[in-house]
């Protein structure tokens, strides 16, 4: 008897530890990571490399991630889930609103993929200038991404000339012919404010917001000379006195430092001129008979540069941007007029924009953009154009302007050309312009 309880004691010991053994070698089961499909929102304007977002994913290990199934090669994946603009790759809304990339993660052991949606944000473009309405009277307007609104009555004629977006607020500049004068104005959301009260002669030409300060670049009359100008905050200053004829037609404001330019005519001939708080210098040398600065712009390494026109003695006006009061001509003036009218740096690439009048074989003006001075064509000299405003955001470089619609008539359409391809936003027999362009 003592014998069979000894057994079953022993078999009882050795059931235990069998048991035992048998969980405690068993491998610990793996849990697979945790991953949705995501999605993120990106601008079209952004340059290679940015960051788009960052991929969530859970696990109990250490993770990594990669992109299964990419779109064009259009983005890129660090093995810690950090989604980027590929190297040497651009977005751009009118050919893509979403992208679609597929992307897995791995603890090492289970791998589980997930469907990424990268939306497209479109950049906001703001253009000024003009429309004929059904009565014939010019229309002052604004286009916001192509959408018309009209910001003079109809019953005067009005033109814009100048746009700047400072967060919700759109100002533009311009002037209202009152029957007689041209009497300058800002619209700022819409509402206008006269600058001068139209008993002469007066113009708004550009506008540019530095903080919580509205300065405007234009002229004024006193009934016998034209006064170059600058209005800060609708208080005016006058950068020549009467002895002499002058416009400001540019103002750009760098830290505390205002810069407009334009010309001064001396009697001899207009003189391209920048000022600099107030401080008048002179563009042109001895052998230019003549000269107009349009635009001025100042880099981040505060370069100082205008573009407009000289013309030379025995020469056609020609396309000319300044760089430190130093010229560089952009068409060669031997029969051929040109003019530049705006100047865009962006890093360190300088882009103008104008026109050249094609001598050969329709004599028409070809809108162009150069860009160091390296020229595009906008159009192929079937008509008469002109590029009249440059805008560069991130990597897309916006041109306003405009194209006559026909040899025979009197019509034009307006133009944005984005990266070089023209969108009309007007109809082909209407009467419309674009002088300035701004882009968020």
């Amino acid at each position: 008897m003592k014998d069979v309880k000894k057994a079953i004691a022993l078999l009882g010991i050795l059931l235990v530890l069998f048991g035992c053994s048998k969980d405690d070698d068993a491998p610990a089961q793996n849990i697979a990571p945790q991953i949705a499909n995501q999605e993120f929102s990106i601008s079209e304007s952004v340059t290679e490399g940015t960051a788009i977002g960052a991929l969530v994913a859970t696990d109990a290990e250490e993770l990594t991630y990669t992109i299964t199934t990419n779109d064009n090669d259009l983005f890129a994946l660090t093995e810690a889930g950090e989604l980027s603009l590929a190297t040497g790759k651009i977005l751009n809304y009118d050919v893509a609103q979403t992208h679609i990339i597929t992307v897995e993660v791995s603890d090492g052991t289970t791998t589980v993929p997930a469907t990424i949606t990268i939306n497209v944000i479109a950049d906001q473009v703001y253009a000024v200038g003009f429309q004929k309405n059904t009565s014939g009277i010019d229309v002052a307007t604004l286009w916001e991404n192509g959408v018309a609104t009209a910001l003079s009555d109809g019953i005067l004629d009005a033109y814009s000339t100048s746009v700047f977006v400072s967060g919700d607020d759109v100002y533009v500049t311009g002037r209202i012919i009152n029957g007689v004068n041209n009497r300058a104005v800002i619209w700022k959301n819409g509402v206008v404010t006269n600058l001068t009260d139209g008993n002469t002669n007066a113009n708004a030409a550009s506008v540019f917001v530095s903080g919580d300060d509205v300065y405007v670049a234009g002229f004024i009359t006193n009934g016998t000379s034209t006064i170059a100008t600058v209005w800060k905050n609708e208080i005016v200053t006058n950068l020549t006195d009467p002895s002499v004829n002058a416009a400001a037609n540019g103002v750009y404001v760098s830290g505390t430092d205002i810069y407009a330019t334009g010309f001064i005519n001396n009697g001899a001939g207009p003189v391209a001129t920048v000022w600099k708080n107030g401080v008048p210098t002179n563009l042109s040398n001895a052998s230019v008979v003549a000269s107009v600065a349009r635009s001025v712009f100042v880099s981040e390494t505060d370069e100082v540069y205008v573009a407009g026109y000289t013309r030379s003695s025995g020469a056609s006006n020609t396309a000319t941007v300044w760089e430190n009061g130093e010229a560089i001509l952009l068409t060669d003036g031997n029969g051929s007029v040109g003019g530049a009218n705006s100047v865009f740096v962006s890093g360190s690439d300088v882009y103008v924009v104008g026109f050249e009048l094609d001598t050969a074989p329709e004599s028409k003006e070809v809108a162009k953009l150069w860009k160091n001075g390296e020229v595009t064509v906008l159009t192929d000299g079937t008509y008469n154009a002109n590029a009249r405003s440059v805008y560069v955001l991130g990597t897309n470089v916006y041109v306003g302007g405009f194209e006559s619609t026909s040899n025979t008539q009197k019509t034009f359409a307006a133009i944005i050309w984005k990266n070089g391809v023209a969108k009309t936003i007007t109809d082909a027999d209407g009467h419309a312009t674009i002088t300035d362009i701004f882009v968020k």
